[in-house]
Order: structure tokens, then sequence, then C-alpha cells
């Protein structure tokens, strides 16, 4: 199962039914960005939280100061 696919609403299910935990929502990510991150450059960096819970989200810097 590659959770990168599923929905927020998808994970939130899997999440509560306590099919996965947030750790392993967050391993699946890193690693598609990993994959895929030379190519679209989309992330400065990432930071992983000691006691992550709930759903990843990736906040875009759009703003020019």
């Amino acid at each position: 199962m590659k959770l990168w696919e599923l929905s927020a609403s998808r994970l939130r299910q899997k999440l509560d039914n306590k099919e996965i935990t947030s750790q392993d929502i967050f391993h699946d990510l890193n690693q598609r960005i990993e994959e895929v991150d030379s190519k679209v450059k989309a992330y400065v960096r990432l930071e992983k939280p000691d006691n992550f819970i709930g759903l990843p989200i990736a906040v875009k810097d759009n703003i020019c100061i």
C-alpha cells in the first residue's frame, strides 16, 4: 500500500481504525519526497517532530518579502 496515494480523509480513517500510525504516513511520504524531489525541488527541508501525531502537511512558502 502506498500511503502517499491516499486522500487525507482515507488516511484519517486508517489512523482512527489503528490500521496505520502517523509515523507510517511520515515515513512513506518522506520516501516519496526523496524519490521525486530532485526533479521537482518542492522541499527546502523536512523536519520530523519527536512526538508526531495526526496527518503530516506541507506548507508552501510563496510569500516574497
